[in-house]
């Protein structure tokens, strides 16, 4: 691994409890992975692909997992998070796929990510700055939002979620319920950002 010689690796972490975990449940499940990381970075740094689920991470966690594992090309966290409205910055050279599904953000911050083609949120945590902020993510032409809207969400507005990404080939967007969250706009917004 340390010599990236592997041409490929994947490693998964799933907890024994899938669902409904407490918060001392997921701070312990981040321990128990943050222990077994910091004992053998080596390992993961040729890591391709990295699954997560149900871990409560502090705040420098995250980064530091993304530094560490130089050549990783997806990164799928479910029922993961830093905390209530805590806010997940992301920078990665190598990235193209990036899936969070149940996270408590305030916001995913896709600060510098130049291969990111590929994302997909799945049940965003309610907050006042939506879902997802792009920063540079140049090569982004998949998008996924998927929310049930059963409480009251922030409305989306396209043209503001999109004004940073140069071109969406697939948009696609999942209410899972009769409340949609989008916002209609005029096509004088939208035409720039969904050419």
């Amino acid at each position: 691994m340390t010599t990236h010689k592997v041409g490929a690796a994947e490693f998964e972490i799933i907890t024994e409890k899938i669902h409904k975990c407490s918060p001392a449940e997921l701070l312990d499940h981040a321990k128990q992975f943050n222990d077994f990381f910091s004992a053998c970075p080596d390992a993961f740094d040729g890591l391709k692909r990295l699954w997560l689920c149900n871990m409560r991470f502090g705040e420098s966690d995250i980064p530091n997992i993304l530094s560490t594992c130089k050549l990783l090309e997806s990164l799928h966290l479910t029922n993961c998070d830093s905390g209530m409205n805590s806010v997940l910055q992301l920078e990665h050279a190598k990235l193209t796929e990036l899936e969070v599904d149940f996270g408590k953000f305030e916001i995913v911050e896709l600060t510098c990510l130049p291969k990111l083609q590929r994302v997909s949120y799945k049940g965003w945590f309610n907050s006042h700055k939506g879902p997802l902020y792009f920063g540079f993510v140049p090569q982004l032409s998949k998008l996924r939002l998927t929310k049930i809207g059963t409480r009251p969400t922030r409305t989306l507005e396209l043209s503001q979620l999109l004004a940073n990404v140069p071109y969406i080939d697939n948009l696609h967007l999942d209410f899972q319920s009769e409340k949609i969250w989008v916002l209609p706009e005029s096509p004088k917004l939208l035409r720039p950002v969904l050419s």
